[in-house]
């Protein structure tokens, strides 16, 4: 009872009093800091504001050393803090930083979040990777005046990420983007894209959509039935390209599971309200 708890408090302050110990002699020690934060985050619910501080400091240092660390950290930070302000406060401020932490959550589906770190992740994309940003840039306004050349309008096609598998009517098989040529008036109209779903252990296939290179909106493509999703966009009307990209394949061989995203239709609405 409530001498055993005293016992507990008293084993882990002395605990934390060692490992600040540990960190005043050898403060720049990668590894002190690493196995330290670790540790003391197992007990967070325990721990002082102060302790607190003291731990994401840890963090943070072993992560600017080593940022793949995140693999280990991102997940542990979130299942103690509960917090994912503490994990923004510990990702190191630099582009594989904020890298390795969107791959974290794209892989664990915290889609929740992902916008938020997609923009710090464009930022210093921006920043760190000025040439290569441009060049991926060209790639895909040379993409989008390509597919603006075609002649068929509503024809679903790309092909998967890493470019090895062509998608064929709309079956999206694998992560990666589809585009299509649409004609639009001129002001507000509403895009209707025709949708379903396979999940993988009851997470569905995401997907976000934009148009001519601009994202319009993104949605979890909960059914596994044909459903209409609607975006409504303002723009200065004629020939747009409008894309689909399925962000989130898996799959679960014990379960016979494959997460995968089919497209259907594009219908336009003109003058919506």
């Amino acid at each position: 009872g409530k001498t055993q708890l005293q016992i507990d408090k008293n084993r882990l302050n002395e605990a934390i009093g060692n490992f600040k110990k540990a960190i005043t002699l050898d403060r720049y020690n990668f590894r002190n800091n690493y196995l330290i934060g670790f540790e003391m985050l197992k007990s967070w619910d325990y721990l002082s504001n102060e302790d607190r501080a003291f731990t994401l400091e840890r963090l943070k240092f072993a992560l600017k050393i080593e940022p793949w660390y995140g693999d280990s950290i991102y997940p542990a930070m979130l299942y103690y803090t509960k917090d994912f302000k503490s994990v923004l406060e510990v990702t190191p401020k630099y582009y594989l930083g904020y890298k390795i932490l969107y791959a974290f959550l794209e892989e664990k589906n915290l889609w929740r979040y992902r916008k938020q770190i997609k923009k710090m992740l464009d930022l210093y994309k921006q920043k760190e990777k000025a040439e290569e940003f441009s060049r991926e840039k060209e790639g895909k306004i040379k993409l989008l005046n390509k597919i603006r050349e075609q002649k068929e309008e509503f024809v679903w096609s790309g092909t998967s990420e890493y470019g090895n598998n062509k998608y064929e009517n709309g079956n999206m098989y694998w992560t990666g983007t589809i585009h299509s040529l649409i004609s639009l008036s001129r002001g507000l109209s509403l895009i209707k894209i025709q949708a379903k779903g396979e999940p993988t252990d009851n997470i569905w296939p995401y997907m976000i959509v934009e148009l001519d290179g601009e994202e319009i909106g993104d949605r979890f493509v909960d059914s596994p039935d044909w459903t209409e999703y609607f975006f409504k966009v303002d723009t200065s009307g004629g020939k747009k390209v409008l894309s689909v990209t399925f962000f989130n394949d898996g799959g679960d061989e014990e379960k016979h599971e494959d997460r995968n995203l089919y497209i259907g239709e594009v219908k336009i609405e003109a003058g919506v309200q």
